[in-house]
């Protein structure tokens, strides 16, 4: 059986993140959760087996397409970081 939690990080108004924890992790999240403050509200649901199930199906048939963003950032990456290296390469020391 698996277990998976979501747990909604809010730190800012309007926004929150989202994090897995498997069985493995409780304990991290109960300190998680212990250990927020007001500020950073914590909250946590379990997730149903089926729910989860249909989001790793709808992920695996975007592989290709994750695979290919990946890719094209990467590459802006090295883009930039060129563009970047010629222009202090042409700076005046």
């Amino acid at each position: 059986m698996f277990f998976f939690e979501a747990i909604d990080c809010i730190s800012k108004p309007n926004s929150s993140s989202v994090t897995l924890v498997g069985e493995a992790d409780r304990k991290m999240l109960k300190a998680a959760i212990k250990h927020s403050s007001g500020e950073d509200q914590v909250r946590h649901r379990i997730i149903p087996t089926e729910v989860l199930q249909t989001w790793v199906e709808k992920l695996e048939g975007m592989t290709d397409e994750i695979a290919e963003i990946l890719k094209e950032e990467k590459e802006e990456k090295h883009v930039i970081i060129s563009f970047q290296f010629r222009i202090f390469q042409l700076t005046p020391s």
